[in-house]
């Protein structure tokens, strides 16, 4: 599952601006699970101490670590609502994140340009584009369709 940040890119706002603006609210969360096999995810903050990321991210394990680009950790705190049939969980942590994305309750229309940045692979806060494909149903969820690699 990844996370789709999508923003209306004015004339005087570019890309490498919206990135710039988007990544101190992103993190990395590097993780270790029962069996002591290492993986990572992206998460980010929606305020100043709560976090949204992919429940399968932190499922099963044993150790957590949250870091922000310019490399600032947190420890969790507390869960506040988790979904593993949605693949979400929001969650709060110890310390305060300085900016967070603000949550829109408006669905993307099917065309538009998307960003997506994620750590994937290791290769971290990385950005790549795409369009939404579809808004499609799954597991009686709402899930947004993209080719964004």
């Amino acid at each position: 599952m990844t996370f789709v940040f999508s923003s209306t890119i004015s004339l005087g706002q570019n890309i490498p601006r919206l990135y710039k603006k988007a990544t101190p609210s992103i993190v990395k969360i590097s993780t270790l699970d029962n069996s002591g096999l290492a993986s990572s995810g992206t998460g980010f903050f929606i305020d100043e101490k709560t976090i949204i990321t992919c429940y399968h991210v932190v499922d099963n394990i044993s150790k957590i670590d949250i870091s922000t680009i310019d490399n600032k950790h947190f420890t969790v705190d507390s869960v506040i609502t988790s979904n593993k049939q949605a693949d979400l969980i929001k969650f709060t942590v110890k310390g305060k994140n300085k900016t967070w994305l603000i949550l829109s309750n408006k669905l993307p229309l099917v065309g538009e340009t998307v960003f997506i940045i994620g750590n994937p692979n290791d290769f971290d806060f990385s950005i790549s584009n795409g369009l939404v494909s579809a808004i499609r149903q799954k597991n009686n969820e709402q899930v947004i369709q993209t080719n964004a690699a």
